[in-house]
């Protein structure tokens, strides 16, 4: 399962907002919701994000394996 849990951190330590990153980067109301919802989104959106934060990809995602049923 992929997990947004680092890019909320990287908005807290950067004091950017979801709406910040909506208004003023133009990420969509559809990748917020599913960046809260934890489901996939493009590779084109983890570029801008990482290009918004100077970042690299595991400082906005983390991966953590799904439990066996």
């Amino acid at each position: 399962m992929i997990l947004y849990d680092p890019l909320w951190r990287m908005m807290e330590k950067n004091k950017i907002t979801m709406e910040d990153l909506q208004k003023k980067y133009g990420i969509s109301d559809v990748i917020a919701k599913r960046l809260y919802s934890n489901l996939p989104i493009s590779t084109r959106v983890i570029d801008k994000l990482c290009n918004i934060f100077k970042c690299n990809l595991r400082d906005i995602i983390e991966y953590v394996p799904d439990k066996k049923e």
